[in-house]
């Protein structure tokens, strides 16, 4: 009896291509949708790039939010090695 019992169990278990099968449909690929760039609060933005400068050579100014939310992100990083 416990021998058909290990059995039916075994014939009950998910097979791992089962699992990765019924996973794929909560699975969303983010390459394949809108490759717009976005804010962190979702207006489109054509680059991160061009920052608004006093003058043709002058210094970036921090009146441009786009470049604000850049540098608060880069400032934010979370680096693992360290952790406290």
């Amino acid at each position: 009896m416990p021998a058909e019992a290990a059995a039916a169990s075994a014939k009950s278990a998910v097979s791992p291509n089962q699992k990765i099968d019924s996973m794929k449909s909560n699975v969303v690929d983010i390459g394949a949708g809108d490759s717009t760039l976005r804010t962190v609060f979702g207006a489109k933005i054509d680059n991160t790039d061009s920052w608004m400068k006093a003058g043709a050579r002058g210094p970036m100014l921090l009146e441009d939010p786009v470049g604000r939310e850049k540098i608060h992100h880069f400032d934010h990083e979370r680096i693992p090695e360290r952790l406290a």
